[in-house]
């Protein structure tokens, strides 16, 4: 008998862990490749000075997975453009080790970020912008826009323009999440499987509100049940970046989620980003003054929005 006591002890303890697991990102002190080279030689294929960087990016996080003890942390992935990053489940107590770690600078809670929205075209003045572009059938013509949300509906009648030609590059998606395009909607990508929860892993939106963010930022003059809808580009290309998935399930999202997401749209060639999501804030965005040895934001997915601006991507951000 006492040796099942036992086992159902162990149990419990190894449940206890779990349920008081954190994400984290690691921030190691190696630049990032876009820190090294400029845009157009990170975005290259093939690129010496790209492939040398990420070489160097790759080592610094080798020596920092080696060091890791897998048995108390799971390493759940890395980012090495816009910023140098492994991303783990641990317990508080396991953080304060692997911030101890040689080529660690900073360990970072990733608490959850949650939808917003605030939609107000005449507020922004949006019409009076396609003026100098000869109106509205000019407005955002060939700008790309990549919706950073729940999903985009791309069968919505307000996400549809057979007039738009094909992308520059084609298509930005693969296998069955290319059916989630059309020629308006030209990329297509799922983040879901990085979430807490299984769930659906397509791109497709079960939410509406990512599908709402797209017709605000491009969608087509189109009659609605309160009214005629239009965006404030309504020839806009639009790119589909899930990172929130079905409610009740998958409700939020997370740091390194919303990272691989924008290092995507950055390589996808998206001249715009939108982040309709929040989190509190715990510093303000560009805040420096977290113990850190480099001027760079103290939160890591601000730093990761910082260096795509930096590079010539605009990047919308919820207030």
């Amino acid at each position: 008998m006492s040796r099942y006591l036992l086992i159902a002890f162990c149990a419990v303890l190894s449940l206890s862990a779990q349920s008081r697991e954190r994400r984290y990102a690691l921030l190691l002190d190696t630049p990032p490749v876009i820190e090294q080279v400029n845009a157009a030689d990170a975005k290259s294929p093939g690129n010496a000075a790209a492939l040398g960087a990420q070489a160097r990016v790759a080592a610094s996080q080798d020596r920092v997975r080696a060091a890791i003890d897998t048995a108390r942390v799971k390493i759940t992935g890395g980012s090495d453009l816009l910023v140098n990053a492994l991303y783990v489940r641990a317990t508080p107590e396991d953080a304060k080790t692997l911030e101890r770690l040689p080529g660690v600078e900073r360990v970072v809670w990733m608490r959850p970020y949650k939808r917003m929205d605030e939609p107000g075209l005449n507020l922004v003045k949006g019409t009076q912008g396609w003026t100098p572009l000869g109106g509205e059938r000019n407005a955002g013509l060939g700008v790309r826009i990549g919706i950073i949300d729940s999903g985009v509906d791309h069968t919505h009648p307000a996400l549809q323009d057979t007039s738009l030609p094909p992308p520059a590059g084609g298509r930005r998606c693969s296998g069955s999440d290319c059916d989630f395009t059309n020629n308006k909607v030209i990329a297509a990508r799922s983040y879901v499987v990085r979430l807490d929860r299984p769930d659906d892993l397509s791109p497709r939106d079960r939410v509406g509100h990512g599908t709402a963010v797209a017709a605000i930022a491009a969608g087509l003059r189109t009659a609605g049940p309160a009214g005629t809808i239009i965006g404030v580009a309504p020839r806009a290309y639009v790119g589909n970046y899930k990172v929130f998935g079905s409610p009740g399930v998958n409700d939020g999202t997370y740091g390194d989620v919303l990272e691989a997401a924008l290092r995507d749209a950055f390589n996808d060639g998206m001249d715009v980003v939108t982040l309709s999501l929040g989190v509190p804030a715990e510093w303000t965005p560009l805040d420096q003054v977290c113990g850190q040895n480099r001027n760079r934001p103290c939160d890591p997915f601000a730093y990761a929005v910082f260096n795509a601006v930096q590079a010539g991507m605009s990047v919308v951000v919820a207030a």
